[in-house]
């Protein structure tokens, strides 16, 4: 009773405490307030709320979307790429079909065709660049290069991570291709160099503000973004320890609100890049995101905390109409709060107040009696929560082991499943799993689509129902007795519910499943349709055997012209001379007319074969390079026409010029048809000749520059033809073969030439050959690349 008694003695005076001042009416009417504007306040902090979220799942949809779009188009662009590498690989295999000069004008080709190519590189089987698009490269050891060693481990393409070019020393990434022979042994390997600032176009998506659009490969590293921004290797990292990586890899896709590379807040949606293991994102800085939202709570908040300030000073003047009977009533409860129940509270004021005062003189009496009986009973309670508090924790304790391990065990094996899933649903590969009586099981998305039915048509059907074949039947049936799986590559098969589909051809493996027991309770099947591949590799066998049959034919005509052709003429010539100088004087004017007309048709055919012959020899015969001083080469061809210099009061100006690898009868015959071909055409004017060049980057741009005649630009492809001409035989003679030789003369050296011109105002031919020739060894004879 005395415990009691102290308790609420102690509870009364800190009530006292806690009223005092303002009062207690005041404050309970404030309450009374803040009851009605607090549901108030709270629906419109709910509305705000929803519409946080719902702005910021609308931003997470925009982002997903365009990330989508974007995974697909570089997915796309990568498998693209290898169906290109795979082709090329097939030509590089083998040598016979094409000399390397060919392939290597097959990779700038295949280079140019893809914006985003930097370069394209063979890779021999030890790593060392065989050849490239950028001669500097080759003799460079790529083997220590990740992705060239999983594919020298067994992979058959791979793409990398973000890497520096030991090329160009900036950020690229490859996508490599192995090639491997009929025995799967690996001959070479394609690899494409990308440039990721070239990739901008696949990104370029107008966002609003500072949205922005990224590119990330597996290691987290950002590959590139859009807009463009120039970063550092190590900002390029910042994704690396968002957590999220994980996420990525197990294809799921991740929408986030975090910092980004600028320290900004920014709403995050990344999703995976198919089987790249890459992932593309987007996102928008939150503080746009939710720029509306924010602008319409600021001024709701201004209108509502005004409300609220009216609302109090409204409850604050009520509150003292009342204030002064229940400050009275107030002093009966401490009084009877510190223990003095024998008073009887006497307070005037309204009939609740009346009723409240009655109250407390009736709890007065009641406390009294009841104070005993609630000690024994409180002591007797206490006892029993002892006693059951210790029971529950002990049982506490063991529930909560229980629980921690299932919820681990469950975590595990969801996420076994789900990578599992991830890996059956999106693999490109075509994959069935069925029972012991070969009955599909399931199948996944490819192999459903492969035959254009639903994935569920073939669950309880038999796969040799579907799809009779004896000899596979007899492949399956020993797989699941031996337990050993079984594959074969390009095998031939044709549908028999459809043959109109034709033969196709298909790389496959079947691989037993077995229980803990090590029978086999199942098969599972993966295939791959090749059918394209083959068609392609019987393709480019049929047009080397053309082309080998072409060069052949080439060959056997040039040697028919240098010999079968020019005999009849020289007869031609030699009898109608004889007869013009035998019969001269019972020859009329009109038979030696026509006789040196004989003449002189005899020695423009002679000419135009000799053209030809010379053509045919720059093209097909073996050369020799080494290193000439362009100074002396021209020196030598501007001796040799010193009198036709002369004759045409010509004016040549010759600059310095460099040293550098190549043939020099072939290069003195270049500038010699140049020069001549300036000198011929001057159109009445003296001729002024300006030879120069530079050497830049590794290659030699030479300059021809003359004041003659020029020519219509349209005309630029038809003047390196062999026998076009712009202009009449009776106006300059000529056989047209000069330029298409110089075309030659700069192909066979690795280089280009092409011209500019403006009618009547001069010409100026431009060569760009390589500083150094880099050959291969054929039948013992050297040949450019």
């Amino acid at each position: 009773m005395k415990i009691i008694r102290n308790r609420t003695l102690r509870r009364s005076k800190s009530s006292v405490n806690r009223r005092s001042g303002s009062g207690g009416i005041q404050r309970r009417l404030l309450l009374l307030v803040l009851a009605v504007l607090l549901p108030i306040l709270f629906l419109q902090t709910s509305i705000y709320y929803e519409r946080f979220q719902t702005m910021r799942e609308s931003e997470f949809q925009s982002n997903l979307e365009i990330c989508r779009a974007m995974a697909g188009v570089f997915e796309e662009l990568i498998h693209d790429i290898v169906r290109q590498e795979n082709t090329l690989g097939f030509v590089f295999k083998n040598p016979q079909i094409l000399s390397r000069e060919q392939k290597k004008r097959i990779l700038e080709t295949v280079r140019d065709e893809y914006s985003a190519i930097q370069d394209l590189h063979w890779v021999g089987p030890d790593g060392l660049v065989t050849f490239s698009t950028r001669d500097h490269t080759v003799g460079l050891n790529f083997g220590d290069r990740k992705h060239l060693r999983e594919i020298m481990a067994g992979r058959e393409w791979t793409l990398s991570e973000l890497i520096i070019s030991r090329a160009t020393g900036l950020p690229v990434f490859a996508v490599s291709r192995g090639i491997r022979d009929d025995s799967g042994r690996l001959v070479g390997i394609v690899v494409a160099g990308i440039n990721p600032e070239k990739l901008e176009r696949l990104m370029a998506v107008k966002r609003e503000g500072g949205g922005e659009i990224l590119l990330i490969d597996r290691e987290g590293r950002t590959v590139t973004r859009y807009p463009h921004v120039q970063w550092t290797w190590e900002k390029r990292e910042w994704f690396r320890d968002s957590g999220y990586l994980q996420d990525l890899a197990a294809g799921r896709e991740v929408e986030a609100v975090m910092n980004g590379p600028d320290g900004r807040r920014r709403v995050f949606a990344l999703t995976p890049v198919g089987s790249t293991g890459w992932a593309a994102g987007a996102s928008r800085p939150e503080e746009e995101v939710m720029a509306p939202v924010v602008s319409s709570l600021v001024r709701r908040s201004l209108f509502v905390t005004g409300f609220w300030v009216l609302s109090i000073l409204l409850a604050v003047f009520v509150s003292r109409t009342i204030s002064t009977p229940v400050r009275k009533l107030r002093q009966f409860a401490i009084r009877l709060g510190q223990g003095r129940y024998g008073e009887e509270a006497e307070v005037k004021g309204p009939s609740e107040v009346q009723d409240l005062v009655h109250t407390f003189n009736m709890v007065s009496r009641e406390i009294r009696a009841r104070e005993a009986a609630l000690n024994r009973a409180q002591e007797e309670l206490e006892s029993r929560v002892r006693e059951r508090t210790e029971e529950l924790e002990s049982a506490n304790e063991s529930l909560k082991r229980e629980i921690e391990e299932r919820r681990r065990t469950e975590r595990s094996l969801l996420e076994k499943n789900e990578l599992l899933e991830s890996i059956f649903s999106n693999i490109h590969f075509l994959v069935a799993y069925m029972d012991t009586d070969f009955n599909f099981i399931r199948v996944n998305h490819a192999y459903a689509c492969a035959d254009g039915n639903p994935p569920e048509y073939y669950v309880g059907r038999n796969h040799f129902h579907l799809y009779p074949n004896e000899e596979n039947e007899i492949i399956f049936r020993n797989v699941m007795s031996t337990g050993i799986p079984y594959s074969v590559y390009e095998k031939p098969f044709q549908y028999a519910a459809n043959p109109e589909r034709g033969i196709t051809y298909w790389d496959w493996s079947v691989h037993p499943v077995k229980g803990e027991d090590g029978i086999c309770t199942g098969l599972v099947l993966t295939l791959v349709n090749v059918t394209d591949r083959r068609l392609a590799q019987d393709k480019l066998k049929r047009y080397a055997q053309r082309l080998e049959q072409s060069n052949k034919e080439l060959q056997e005509f040039a040697f028919v012209a240098s010999h079968d052709l020019q005999e009849p003429l020289r007869k031609i010539q030699a009898f109608s001379s004889r007869i013009t100088a035998r019969y001269t004087d019972g020859l009329d004017s009109d038979a030696q007319d026509y006789f040196e007309r004989i003449q002189k048709a005899a020695s423009r055919m002679q000419s135009l074969i000799r053209a030809l012959l010379n053509y045919s020899r720059v093209t097909s015969s073996d050369i020799r390079f080494h290193t000439l001083d362009l100074n002396r080469v021209v020196a030598e061809v501007l001796n040799d026409l010193e009198l036709l210099i002369e004759r045409s009061r010509a004016v040549i100006e010759v600059g310095t010029l460099p040293a550098i690898e190549g043939n020099d009868h072939l290069l003195s015959r270049l500038f010699q048809n140049l020069v001549e071909n300036a000198l011929k055409f001057s159109g009445g004017r003296d001729p002024v000749v300006r030879i120069r060049a530079q050497l830049q980057d590794g290659s030699c741009t030479i300059l021809v520059e003359d004041n003659g005649i020029g020519f219509d630009e349209k005309y630029l492809d038809r003047i390196f033809s062999p026998f076009q001409r712009l202009h009449s035989r009776s106006t300059y003679d000529g056989t047209g073969m000069g330029l298409a030789i110089c075309r030659k003369i700069v192909e066979r050296h690795g280089g280009s030439i092409t011209a500019k011109s403006t009618s009547g105002q001069g010409s100026v031919f431009i060569i760009t050959l390589p500083e150094k020739q880099r050959v291969h060894e054929e039948r013992g004879k050297p040949e450019p690349l």
